[in-house]
């Protein structure tokens, strides 16, 4: 399981959000296909500038508004996209650069003055979004060779990006870089303080956004969820009520421990290795770029910072791969996650998917290493009960959220935001020995990626229903996988519904997984 990753969701998403439309994208890719790509060590860092993304933007602007000269603007509109594409990928190496030396002043420098960036980089390329759908060439842009049809439909009307919203988002930003020095010492009481005011700000960045809170903000601005927040504290109760007893059973069986044995990076290397292989197709093609550039980092570092994540880097048209092991038998699970997630951003050149639908690659790659993995009892055993943990665990991280962004007033304070998550604990089974006094303030998406853990339980639901399908016929998990390795659908229960998978919701489907895991463990 995933537990910590970086994720400022938009602007990640902004370059594949740009151009989606396949003939830009296309046109960029001509540019640069026959380009000799270096390996991780030898990319260059080199601070981003907003003042040159701004200067594109407002030329884009002036060329939009005339109107009279298409190939004009699109040819601006390109260098727009390869400056933001140059921004976007100096910020993910600042971030790498960092988490592999944590206390790095450096580099902790320099992801601090990204990261400060972020929301005017988002407001810029609203501005453009807008002014390229009042254009007199918008019925021009939205041909199939350019953006395609209705690209601009959701870019009309009023902008969200107003200033206060954008002063607002720069503040959290602010927040996040505090909370991660905060992070770096350990500092339990500042890091609880920080998160009392990360919701106090959230929740007016939500009433700035038009929002009746911030959890509706986060699942629609962030995610584009076609489910609920109410859904999934429904959901989430469900859970509670038909999982939390096997877990609480689990939980203090420490036979399962038995699973767990010391393994070197080369051994982790090796695993993720063979199941590449035995899987074959585009996830081994996608393995064999990772390993032929160089692009992961899963070796023991003394400052390396814990936690594990997929990042593209859309510059050199690859993802890179970043674990802090544990040197344990988990690092299988944590290394093919975060492959799968490569293998999805490789596939689709970055033009990622929803969240909630890029997890199900990642997911469904830990349950498929089972089978086309290097055979390892202790493996299954211990993946099964992750993946009971996930439902149980996540969902209570999911609820606690749910919850925390209610309070207001004299009521949101460090007190009652620690007590609230000790209970939401205890309510799920999971005791004092796992969730620790002060543990949500390690709980990295809290801070980060507000509202993010959710995905991983649905999409570990989705995951389970291909390991389902792989158990009942060899292969048809493959296929499944293989089939929708390509998919940048933003929606989760739509992308279901195309893969021929049930949602997570569906009357009777925890029932479902309450007996393949009670089989497993039992």
């Amino acid at each position: 399981m995933k537990k910590r990753l970086f994720s400022v969701v938009s602007i990640l998403l902004c370059l594949s959000l740009l151009l989606s439309g396949c003939g830009l994208l296309r046109k960029l890719i001509d540019n640069v296909k026959d380009a000799v790509y270096p390996s991780f060590e030898a990319m260059p860092y080199t601070r981003p500038e907003l003042a040159k993304v701004e200067s594109l933007v407002n030329q884009c602007i002036t060329l939009a508004e005339e109107g009279n000269d298409l190939d004009a603007l699109v040819n601006q509109i390109t260098l727009y996209s390869m400056e933001s594409s140059s921004f976007m990928t100096n910020y993910s190496l600042a971030y790498i650069h960092y988490s592999l030396d944590s206390v790095d002043e450096k580099w902790q420098e320099e992801y601090n003055y990204c990261l400060a960036l972020t929301a005017q980089f988002e407001a810029l390329q609203d501005r453009l979004l807008r002014a390229l759908a009042k254009s007199p060439l918008r019925k021009e842009l939205e041909s199939e060779e350019l953006f395609g049809p209705g690209y601009f439909d959701g870019y009309e009307g009023e902008s969200i990006w107003t200033e206060e919203f954008t002063a607002l988002m720069n503040q959290d930003s602010a927040l996040q870089a505090q909370y991660y020095e905060q992070l770096a010492l350990n500092d339990v009481d500042a890091m609880e303080q920080t998160f009392v005011d990360m919701i106090r700000l959230r929740q007016r960045i939500a009433q700035e956004a038009g929002y009746e809170d911030y959890p509706s903000f986060a699942y629609d601005f962030y995610y584009m969820r076609d489910y609920s927040p109410q859904q999934i504290l429904e959901y989430t109760d469900q859970i509670k009520q038909t999982l939390s007893p096997l877990y609480e059973q689990m939980v203090y069986d420490t036979s399962w421990y038995d699973s767990i044995y010391y393994v070197s990076s080369q051994d982790t290397f090796a695993f993720v290795e063979k199941t590449a292989t035995s899987m074959g197709g585009p996830v081994l093609e996608a393995f064999q770029v990772m390993k032929d550039r160089q692009m992961y980092h899963i070796a023991p570092g003394k400052n390396k910072l814990e936690a594990a994540f997929e990042i593209y880097l859309p510059d050199y048209m690859v993802p890179f791969v970043f674990v802090c092991p544990t040197e344990t038998s988990q690092d299988y699970l944590s290394f093919v996650h975060e492959f799968g997630h490569f293998c999805n951003d490789y596939v689709t050149m970055g033009n990622k998917p929803g969240i909630d639908v890029a997890e199900v690659f990642s997911q469904s790659m830990e349950y498929l290493s089972l089978i086309y993995g290097p055979q390892d009892a202790n493996c299954d055993q211990m993946k099964m009960y992750m993946a009971l943990s996930v439902y149980v665990e996540q969902s209570a991280y999911a609820n606690f959220e749910l919850q925390v962004y209610q309070l207001t007033g004299d009521e949101l304070n460090t007190d009652n935001v620690r007590r609230l998550f000790q209970q939401t604990c205890t309510d799920f089974g999971i005791p004092a020995l796992i969730t620790g006094y002060f543990s949500y303030t390690s709980v990295v998406h809290f801070f980060v990626s507000p509202m993010y853990v959710v995905s991983y339980v649905v999409s570990n639901d989705a995951s389970m229903q291909i390991y389902q399908m792989e158990l009942e016929r060899s292969g048809a998990g493959l296929d499944c996988y293989m089939k929708n390795l390509n998919s940048s659908e933003p929606r989760f229960l739509q992308f279901l519904q195309d893969a021929g998978l049930d949602s997570p919701f569906k009357p009777g489907r925890l029932e479902e997984v309450l007996q393949t895991l009670t089989d497993a463990l039992t």
